[in-house]
């Protein structure tokens, strides 16, 4: 039962068909428009969803996005961006659902790739792992007992700056214009 695949960063994002086994059948890229933020990638992933289940020849049977930015898992919601504008409150598995009619799961892009890895890649046969990525952004997955740990409020994996409040202290300035106020996780 193969799966659309979803990756949507700060910099690029990146869609796959992919089979039980974790072996990517079709794939396809592109650079993110990030000024441009939600308006701007949303008809683009729509139209190349449509390209990839088009070609037939995999029949997916669910979509699985993982996002660069703050999730609530409970509602399935993007809560925002850290990298692009207009990506607050955005319902993106509901809006594929109903077009594509195949469920949908949305969390947080570090949580999912520390699920790639515990089940595919160098975290597989442990019990519990602490996945951890610097990319655009600075996050992590943390899997307990073969479980996603996610935390009360979907931010669990976060091993980052966050920011926190606008009147908290000045992060270093290696995290530039998008970190003005945060403090340490």
């Amino acid at each position: 039962m193969p799966v659309v695949a979803v990756d949507i960063g700060g910099t690029q994002y990146r869609l796959a068909v992919v089979s039980r086994e974790g072996e990517i059948l079709l794939h396809q890229r592109a650079r993110t428009n990030r000024e441009a933020g939600a308006k701007w990638l949303l008809p683009r992933l729509r139209a190349e969803l449509r390209e990839l289940l088009a070609k037939g020849e995999h029949s997916p049977q669910a979509i699985g996005i993982g996002f660069g930015g703050p999730v609530d898992f409970a509602s399935q919601t993007i809560l925002a961006s850290l990298h692009a504008p207009g990506w607050e409150e955005v319902d993106l598995c509901g809006e594929l659902e109903r077009e594509f009619a195949l469920p949908c799961v949305i969390d947080n892009d570090a949580n999912m790739g520390g699920l790639g890895e515990y089940t595919y890649g160098a975290g597989r046969g442990f019990g519990s792992i602490l996945y951890y990525t610097v990319s655009t952004g600075v996050g992590g997955g943390v899997i307990i007992g073969g479980e996603l740990f996610r935390g009360s409020h979907s931010q669990a994996g976060e091993l980052g700056h966050i920011p926190i409040a606008s009147t908290g202290p000045p992060a270093p300035a290696v995290f530039g214009d998008v970190w003005k106020r945060c403090v340490p996780v």
